[in-house]
């Protein structure tokens, strides 16, 4: 019987040839959970799941910013922003915005990045 580590050693030769034991390290920020009006069945988050997930609405500004001054401390190369959803509303873009630009002026080290909901 072939274990994981069996399956998963040829892809991890070739990452290990170009690349060695580095990392990129990635933080991601769920701004807005459980609230999307989708059907994806392989989503926790869609109107049909049953998954036992946390539902909020979009968290404060302050949240978000204080995520991109932790990626930056945890040497994060890449901070980015989510939520669930099919269209983000105006309110949420500016909000987002607002923290985007608050954070930016806070000069964070790390990447900023937005990833809205299916359109």
């Amino acid at each position: 019987m072939s274990s994981c580590w069996d399956s998963s050693k040829p892809p991890f030769t070739v990452r290990s040839h170009y690349f060695g034991k580095t990392v990129r390290l990635q933080m991601l920020q769920n701004a807005k959970s459980g609230a999307c009006q989708e059907d994806c069945h392989y989503c926790s988050q869609s109107a049909i799941s049953t998954a036992p997930i946390e539902r909020y609405g979009l968290v404060p500004q302050q949240q978000m910013i204080d995520g991109a001054r932790q990626a930056a401390a945890s040497k994060a190369q890449r901070y980015c922003i989510v939520i669930s959803g099919r269209s983000p509303l105006d309110r949420e873009i500016d909000e987002i915005a607002g923290a985007v630009a608050l954070d930016q002026a806070g000069n964070s080290d790390s990447d900023l990045l937005f990833t809205g909901p299916h359109e």
